[in-house]
């Protein structure tokens, strides 16, 4: 149990905490104005669910695929910071970049840091305190949980989480762990009944929050089981006391939490950047997390170099076996420890710390859109802290008991100048930490300076110059010259970049060249085009009378399997550049990709009726007619099929069902009059256009048509009329100047 001195904060440790809170606000000071950035436009801009507060329904429901799909109660806080913007009159339609909303977004974010901070203290203190390590280490409980909290809070390596603002949800999900955690500590260290079982459903509240807030948060359960026995308890069969048979209740509450997180990913809300269809293996992706977590580590130490984004390329060749070793090594000692977990036990969970927080995202299930995050540290961060401290600790320990080697078993308290010395370098420490995060959250305000910045670390990046083409094309000063040639860096480095593909495409057919844009088109990849971005840059190119570039386009897009639109967009655009033998055969394949869509083998049966290929046409009608009996359009094209075919009987049948009982419009009864024409039936023929031309009176066609069978009557003078008649619809009509020349 926590000696009752745990329960009593000194007054030096509420100063302590005091100054935790101002350093952590003077490090991220910087960063409040922060822009945003990346996904932001999507977690904030683009987010209608977080505009209000209630019903709380709306808050708890955000748009799927967005980076708090799954993740309600992170997406609760940012409706908070909505909320609080609204309060102080915050236009929040203004521009995305805009440094003035953003404030609220980043105060809320530190504040729910400086809380975990808070918690991880409390972690600390009262697991020092708990007189398991022995007098000297109980005294030290104050001091070691302030100082390996101010490291943790002010550490570079946490720009990231806190200020990128779409990574509140590490944040969310990083204070609901170490709040459940806490509330376990404070309920196993209770002597009420009440006041224990209190804390065990505070416990399970944080639990169930955190597992509404990011994925990580699942194994949270099992560590809390893990602390338990690395810390609280000699064997796992003590849970059978029944003075302890409240924790198995406990636990079980706690794994019951999981479900929710189960029931958010049913749905894969984010099934577009996590899972085995990205193009990456589970064995790349296992190799590229063990040169990760190995700069995570050295970034621990020595925090240069970081960087907002590390791209999506894994790590090949070389580079990826160091880590390898360490990780493999680590992973040894933890379970070395395991098995003398009574004298080890604090390693062991350090070490299982560090690697369950890290393996839902950094283990065999590729995470496609990053290899690696910093952010990931944001919680294993306090384990390597945590024995950092313990390893100077026992050096200054080992340093003051080599003065006293007669005898090494008694406690040597340290000199008053080695404590001095170990508090001023402690303390430079804390500053030197402070002035990094400073200058590192000061980039965040500059979003062209973060992007260059992961340029530096990593000219190989592709996201990050399309990201920096992106910056430097917005208003209010836009370089498109500079953001071109950031776009074609990307797409340099990495030539299936879907993004960057199309804003050099659109360059290139801005300026006309067409073979460059057609060759970029040719690297897109298909599958990658989920928002139909390739279709409206088609439609954009028509729009602009730029046919050409259309067309290459939409051939492009043809070659996507299964998908029709773009192979009738494609046909139609070779229909109206006189390209009919293109144009059929676009149709014969969009024909063959959808056989249920009669109205496209309607439309390529009359093409191929211009063609004279009565054959191939009767066979497609035959195979509507077949399922849409009714149908007068394609009777009609049949009955001028068996007419081009020679089968006149069959004709005149198809045409009078063409002309059913269900009635017919203007362009049924015209092909049925050209099929009776065909087989020199005027006489039939004729009913069929006076119709048609009944119905339309401007249709040149029929018109035309009607002429040629009054002609072919006998009736010279009324076939003249209908021909003069054609032409002033239509003064370019050969059909009508034809048949006039015939009758003069």
């Amino acid at each position: 149990m926590v000696q009752a001195g745990a329960d009593r904060r000194s007054p030096r440790f509420i100063v302590g905490v005091i100054a935790l809170a101002m350093m952590t606000l003077l490090a991220f000071s910087t960063g409040l104005r922060g822009r945003e950035l990346f996904d932001d436009a999507r977690t904030i801009q683009s987010n209608p669910s977080i505009s209000q507060l209630w019903p709380i329904t709306t808050p708890l429901q955000p748009p799927r695929s967005s980076p708090v799909a799954g993740r309600p109660v992170a997406n609760l806080s940012f409706a908070v910071s909505y909320g609080i913007n609204r309060l102080f009159g915050v236009d929040q339609s203004a521009d995305p970049a805009g440094p003035d909303k953003t404030i609220a977004y980043h105060a809320v974010t530190l504040l729910l840091h400086l809380l975990a901070g808070l918690l991880l203290a409390g972690i600390i203190r009262r697991t020092v305190a708990s007189g398991r390590f022995g007098p000297r280490w109980t005294a030290r409980a104050d001091i070691a949980a302030l100082a390996i909290a101010a490291m943790w809070l002010v550490h570079p390596l946490q720009t990231d989480a806190v200020d990128y603002l779409t990574q509140r949800t590490e944040v969310v999900m990083g204070l609901c762990y170490l709040a459940t955690l806490y509330c376990s500590i404070r309920a196993w260290d209770a002597t009420v009944p009440a006041a224990r079982m209190r804390w065990f459903a505070s416990g399970v509240v944080a639990s169930l929050l955190g597992m509404g807030s990011k994925e990580v948060m699942v194994t949270a359960p099992l560590m809390v089981a893990l602390y338990d026995r690395a810390f609280r308890i000699e064997a796992w069969r003590e849970l059978r006391a029944p003075a302890l048979r409240a924790r198995g209740w406990f636990y079980a509450a706690l794994w019951a939490t999981v479900l929710l997180l189960v029931a958010l990913m049913m749905s894969a809300p984010r099934g577009n950047s996590a899972g085995f269809h990205g193009g990456i293996t589970w064995y790349q992706y296992l190799y590229t997390q063990a040169w990760a977590i190995a700069r995570y580590l050295r970034l621990v130490f020595w925090p240069s170099g970081l960087s907002l984004d590390y791209g999506a390329s894994p790590i090949t060749g070389w580079q990826g076996v160091p880590g390898a070793i360490l990780v493999v090594f680590l992973g040894a000692l933890t379970l070395a420890a395991w098995r003398r977990v009574n004298r080890w036990g604090w390693c062991a969970f350090l070490g299982s710390w560090i690697f369950l927080i890290l393996a839902p995202s950094s283990s065999v299930v590729p995470i496609a859109t990053e290899i690696a995050a910093e952010r990931r540290m944001y919680l294993p961060l306090a384990a390597v802290l945590v024995l950092a401290f313990v390893g100077v600790a026992s050096l200054l320990d080992w340093i003051a008991a080599d003065r006293r080697r007669g005898m090494p078993s008694v406690p040597v308290p340290l000199s008053r100048a080695t404590v001095r010395t170990a508090l001023i370098g402690g303390a430079a420490l804390v500053i030197v930490l402070v002035v990094l995060t400073m200058q590192r959250s000061r980039l965040y305000r500059d979003p062209e300076a973060i992007w260059h910045n992961a340029i530096a670390n990593f000219p190989a990046n592709s996201r990050a110059w399309y990201n920096l083409g992106l910056v430097v094309d917005e208003p209010p000063t836009p370089r498109p010259d500079d953001a071109d040639n950031d776009y074609r860096e990307a797409v340099r480095l990495d030539s299936t970049y879907a993004d960057a593909l199309l804003r050099v495409s659109i360059d290139d057919f801005a300026r006309g060249n067409y073979a460059e844009a057609r060759e970029l088109l040719q690297h897109f990849p298909l599958e990658h085009d989920t928002g139909g971005v390739l279709t409206k840059l088609g439609s954009a190119l028509l729009a602009h009378h730029d046919s050409i570039g259309a067309l290459l386009v939409y051939q492009r897009l043809s070659e996507s399997p299964g998908d029709v639109d773009p192979v009738v967009a494609l046909g139609t655009l070779y229909l109206a550049g006189h390209h009919a033998v293109e144009a059929t055969d676009a149709f014969r394949r969009a024909v063959a990709i959808a056989p249920a869509r009669t109205d496209l083998a309607v439309f390529l049966s009359g093409l191929l009726l211009e063609q004279h290929r009565a054959a191939e046409a009767a066979g497609y009608l035959e195979g509507v007619i077949r399922r849409d009996p009714q149908s007068g359009i394609a009777a009609a094209l049949l009955s001028l099929a068996y007419a081009e075919g020679g089968r006149s009987d069959d004709a005149v049948r198809m045409a009078g069902v063409a002309s059913g009982p269900r009635g017919a419009d203007e362009r049924t009864l015209f092909f049925a009059g050209r099929a009776m024409m065909e087989i020199h039936r005027p006489d039939l023929a004729k009913p069929y256009l006076v119709r048609a031309v009944a119905l339309a009176a401007d249709d040149v066609d029929a018109v035309s048509g009607l002429g040629e069978a009054t002609a072919s009557l006998g009736d010279r003078a009324a076939a003249i009329a209908l021909f003069r008649r054609a032409l002033e619809i239509d003064p370019a009509d050969s059909a009508a100047r034809a048949g006039l020349a015939r009758q003069r």
